[in-house]
Formats: C-alpha cells, sequence, structure tokens
C-alpha cells in the first residue's frame, strides 16, 4: 500500500551550500503565491477563455492533432542493445498505446489540453512497481491540472486540492510527471508556468471584443444614435415616436413604420463609426496573428488568410509552416518526448517518427553521400528509378515499407540523429542505412 501524505512538505527545499536569498516565512511574502493556489474556478475562468476565443482553440487542437497523428517508437538508447532489451521495449510501448483505461490519442490530449491552457499545466500520476523512483511503470492515471501546484519541494513536488474535500495530497517526484509551458521567473510565483493563454492575454481580449462587435452588427437591436426627423414639430414627433413604440409591440410580424409631416429628409446619426471607417478588419486580423503567434504558429495553420508579405502566396504558406514546425510544434514536441523519457527506464528513450524532418542532403541533388552496413562502406550517387528494395526494408523475410530506420548523420559538424520510415529513404533515392555527408 503506497505512503499517503496530506501534511504539507517542508518549504522550500535547498541545497546544501545555496546561497541565493529565499522569502522569508510570513504572510505577507507568502500571501501573493498563496492567492495563486489553484481552484477548480480559476482553472476554469482560463479554460472558458480559450473556449470563448475559436483563434486560441484552433491553435490548441491544430497542436494536439499534429502531434497525435505523428508515428512514435521506444528505442533503445544503446542500438546495439536492441535485442536483449526487447522485452522492455515491448512492455513500453504497449503501456503507452494502451493502459487499459487510456489510450495514447486520449493521454495526448488531455496532457496537452491542460498544459496549453493552465498555468500548472498537465500532469498524470504515475503508478511504480514497489512505489519505488527506480521501479517499473505499472499504471498511469491523467489528473485535472487545475486542481494541482507546486511545493518547491524536491522529494514531494506536487500537490492536489479539491474544494470541497478537506484535506490536500502531496505526490512524491516519482509519482508525478508534469508538462508545463515558460516557468515564471517572478520569486513569489516559483514552480508555476505560463500558457500561451497568459502570455496573450490582452491579445484575447482585444479579439474577444472584436467578436462581439461583430456579432453585435448583426443583431436586430439598433444600434445606438439620434433620429433626425428634420423640420417636423415637437408635437408631431412625439406623437409619431408613442406611435411606433405602439406598433413595435406584440407578436404581428408586419410592421411597417411610416415618416411623415416633414419636408426635408430624415437621417439618422449614429454615435459609432462604421466597421469601414474603423478599419476593424485590419486590426482584427492583427489581434489574430498575435494570439497565433503566442502558440509559436501563423493565421494560415489554423485556415486563416494572412495579409503579411508573401502570406498568401505557395513560398509564403511554406515558409510560415517551416517556421510553425520549428517553434509551436517542436516546442510541444519535445516536451512531449520528455513527459514519456521521465516514465521510461535509463536504458530507452522515446522517438517520434516524423517524416518531415528528413536532412536536407537527402534530397536527390547529386550529392554524394557514404553509406555504411552490413559492415561495409558503398558511396553512392543519385540511383535509378528503377533499383531493388535494399536490406534494411526486410523484416521476417518480407519488405516492410514502413520499417523504421535510425538514420545517424551531421549537421554543422553537429552529429544527429532521425527515425524515418525505410519508404521514405528509399524514395530519396538513397540505399542508405547510416548516412553522413561525405
Amino acid at each position: 500500500m503506497p505512503r499517503i501524505k496530506h501534511t504539507p512538505p517542508k518549504y522550500p527545499d535547498r541545497y546544501k551550500g545555496e546561497r541565493n536569498i529565499d522569502l522569508p516565512l510570513n504572510i505577507f511574502n507568502r500571501l501573493p503565491r498563496l492567492l495563486q493556489l489553484p481552484t477548480m474556478l480559476r482553472a476554469n475562468e482560463w479554460r472558458k477563455l480559450v473556449q470563448k476565443i475559436p483563434a486560441a482553440t484552433d491553435c490548441r487542437e491544430t497542436l494536439i492533432s499534429y502531434l497525435v497523428n505523428l508515428d512514435w517508437k521506444v528505442e533503445p538508447i544503446e542500438s546495439d542493445q536492441r535485442d536483449e532489451l526487447k522485452s522492455e521495449i515491448d512492455y513500453y510501448t504497449d503501456i503507452f498505446k494502451d493502459n487499459g483505461e487510456y489510450d495514447y490519442v486520449s493521454t495526448m490530449e488531455w496532457v496537452c489540453k491542460d498544459a496549453l491552457d493552465l498555468p500548472f499545466g498537465g500532469a498524470v500520476e504515475v503508478g511504480r512497481e514497489g512505489d519505488a523512483p527506480e521501479g517499473r511503470v505499472l499504471w498511469y492515471r491523467l489528473i485535472d491540472g487545475g486542481t494541482l501546484f507546486p511545493t518547491l519541494n524536491r522529494d514531494w513536488p506536487v500537490g492536489q486540492r479539491v474544494e470541497g474535500v478537506k484535506e490536500a495530497v502531496y505526490f512524491p517526484a516519482h509519482s508525478i510527471n508534469r508538462i508545463y509551458y515558460s516557468p515564471k521567473t517572478n520569486i513569489q510565483l516559483e514552480g508555476w508556468g505560463m500558457a500561451p493563454p497568459e502570455k496573450i492575454y490582452l491579445a484575447l481580449d482585444l479579439v474577444s471584443r472584436g467578436d462581439q462587435y461583430y456579432a453585435n452588427m448583426f443583431l436586430d437591436t439598433p444600434e445606438a444614435g439620434i433620429l433626425d426627423l428634420g423640420d417636423m414639430s415637437k408635437q408631431s414627433a412625439e406623437a409619431w415616436i408613442a406611435a411606433f413604440q405602439e406598433m413595435m409591440g406584440g407578436i404581428d410580424p408586419y410592421k411597417v413604420g411610416v415618416i411623415y409631416e416633414h419636408t426635408t429628409k430624415a437621417d439618422w446619426i449614429p454615435f459609432t463609426r462604421s466597421p469601414q471607417e474603423l478599419m476593424f478588419d485590419k486590426g482584427y486580423q492583427l489581434y489574430i496573428s498575435l494570439v497565433c503567434a503566442g502558440y509559436g504558429m501563423t493565421p494560415a495553420d489554423i485556415s486563416l488568410p494572412t495579409s503579411s508579405s508573401g502570406g498568401d502566396t505557395l513560398a509564403g504558406s511554406i515558409r510560415g509552416e517551416r517556421k510553425t514546425k520549428k517553434s509551436g510544434f517542436a516546442t510541444l514536441k519535445n516536451k512531449v518526448k520528455l513527459f514519456y523519457d521521465r516514465m521510461l527506464p535509463d536504458t530507452l528513450e522515446f522517438k517520434f517518427v516524423d517524416l518531415e524532418r528528413i536532412p536536407a542532403f537527402f534530397e536527390p541533388h547529386g550529392v554524394t553521400t557514404v553509406a555504411k552496413f552490413g559492415g561495409e562502406t558503398h558511396k553512392y550517387d543519385q540511383l535509378k528509378e528503377a533499383r531493388p528494395w535494399p536490406e534494411y526494408a526486410i523484416e521476417d523475410g518480407k519488405v516492410n515499407p514502413h520499417k523504421a530506420i535510425t538514420v545517424n548523420y551531421k549537421k554543422d559538424g553537429d552529429p544527429q540523429s532521425d527515425v524515418i520510415k525505410a519508404e521514405e529513404i528509399w524514395k530519396r533515392g538513397y540505399d542508405t542505412k547510416k548516412v553522413r555527408n561525405e
């Protein structure tokens, strides 16, 4: 039976010989931190804010959908240990795919949604064999990130408090796994993160105001202003207003207002300017761009037009897509990789099979490469279209075009590696398992 801790851990937790200043333990310094402790209400406020802004919701869902549609695999850190670690690889692959309660897609949708919405981020409770830090992962349970808070204690780093429940619960370091964005540097808010909605709160507020502005334009309620009845006398005008109010009451759908007893034109003088005069569409587009930038994306990623230079051209779209894959998508993907690595033993790692990250030197432009496999070294230029499947695509005596191949190469002198499907390498025209620039 695992130990359940209800008493707060020692706060703060400091290393031996640590010299930086910590806040004195008094109510005036701790009050801002206590006010930041989560409640379901505060978490739901952030969630409702994102839900109210379609652009923010689209950005979040686009990032998550991109992530869950990537292939992934559990790999040994040392490639020569693949056979001896096969049982562990299969075990963790199965538990990550479906642990009996949550599958991989549901887990990512839950955790990444909280990570992209809440200051604390998203987290799961991890059950390990023997409740030991090095124990094998037996199960994990998804937790509402709005009920969690950091303690700044290394041994018991996270607590959980739910409204209506008297006692809080504290998790040991080995039983909690967390993803969050942009740690706050304010000493009074240490341990909390800053999710994209908090970074771009003003832009979200402006977009919300823009949505309300355009919605009000389509309502039946007339805009604020003054009706100039021209040279109509006061008595006639008052009688007309009374008659108009009486006519507009009731359920009769056929209502026609008529102005009479005047010789000059009646005119409506609005208190506000028209959308064309305000150029609100351009301002609204700017706010949308700021919202997307907060998520590391562009408006084109959520199928919205962009006014940037070349934004509506093919070249501009390609540049925007590349930028997104290096910012918003790449950030979330790296965080998820670390999230799963923390649940794996030291000998294994979690890898995405991202076909779009194929190195540039795979492009068939006459570049000479050196391939090493089977204990032999081969040089290749561009291969002809008619070519057989290479050795590395053969699995159990049959061709497996979806077999994941680890490709090692150098980029700017630094060693890099990617996991790529055999079919993609074969299509590029290189019969290679380990490639580097010559």
